[in-house]
Parts: C-alpha cells; structure tokens; sequence
C-alpha cells in the first residue's frame, strides 16, 4: 500500500509526459495521445494535457505533417502514396495527409522512381524491365512514374555500356 502511494506521488502527470516526449522529437496528436494511454494515463487528463499542449502552440500537426510530407519528399526515395501512408500511421488525419498531396509531382515521382532504381540495381547488369517495373510497384509508384523511371534507368544503363 505505501509504495502504490509512493509510485503516484513520483508518477509525472500527462503534461509533464507529453513535453518530455516532445523534448525528443515532434509528435501528431493522435500519436502523442497513444503514447500517454500506453503509460497508463487517464483519457480525461491526456486530453487536457493536448489541449494545453496546442493552446501553446507546442503540437500543431497541421504544420508537422507538412514538414514531414516535405522531408520525405526531399529525400527522394519514397512514392507520393509511400509518404501518405507513413504518415497516417503516425496519426496524422486523412484530410490532412490528402492536403499535402500538392506538393508532389509527376516529375518528382518520375524521379524518387529513377532514384530507387539507380540505388537497387547494378548499372552494368541489365535485368529484364519487368524487374524494375515490379520493384518499383512495390515501393507504392503509379504507372506512369514507373514508366518514365524505367526508360531513363534502361538510358542509363545504355550508356554506361557504350562507355
């Protein structure tokens, strides 16, 4: 009995969790919120503490996703539909993922592809383009970018050859 009191009074209240779980690294609500259910926190006092948290401007998972869609997309080794789901896994909304589709393009597309192709494949050996094709498939690029990517990967190849 005392040390269930003494393990209340050092508990850190949800506030206090959530900042430092901020203090590492930049967090979306929803994930922020699971991480305090997962330590046992109340639902009434973690919605509370988020809301604080965002009155002070300290979550704002509008701002967040964006600068997370654009870090990924500078990367350029992700397909736009790649990025999406990675960050409705981190609990940013449906919406608010979709708005961030405008920032990519079919050129950029076309280009993350070339990349992660240039990044699997030799450019000495030269597989079948259905190999290509199908790894970047998998890797979550449309049609179109897969094409674009491939030809240029195949150019490429081409003129590694001559040389």
């Amino acid at each position: 009995m005392n040390q269930t009191l003494n393990q209340k009074k050092n508990k850190k209240t949800a506030l206090v969790q959530a900042v430092d779980l901020l203090s590492k690294r930049a967090h979306s609500k929803k994930n922020l919120e699971d991480k305090l259910k997962i330590r046992g926190y109340e639902k009434t006092e973690i919605t509370l503490a988020i809301a604080r948290l965002t009155e002070l401007g300290y979550l704002n998972d509008e701002e967040l996703c964006q600068r997370q869609f654009q870090r990924y997309l500078d990367e350029s080794k992700y397909s736009t539909k790649y990025i999406c789901c990675k960050l409705l896994q981190k609990g940013f909304s449906n919406s608010l993922v979709n708005s961030c589709k405008s920032f990519s393009s079919d050129e950029r597309e076309a280009a993350a592809a070339l990349k992660n192709l240039e990044l699997k494949f030799k450019k000495t050996v030269m597989p079948e383009p259905f190999k290509f094709m199908k790894y970047l498939y998998t890797k979550g690029f449309e049609e179109k970018a897969i094409q674009h990517a491939v030809t240029a990967f195949q150019m490429i190849c081409k003129e590694d050859d001559v040389e």
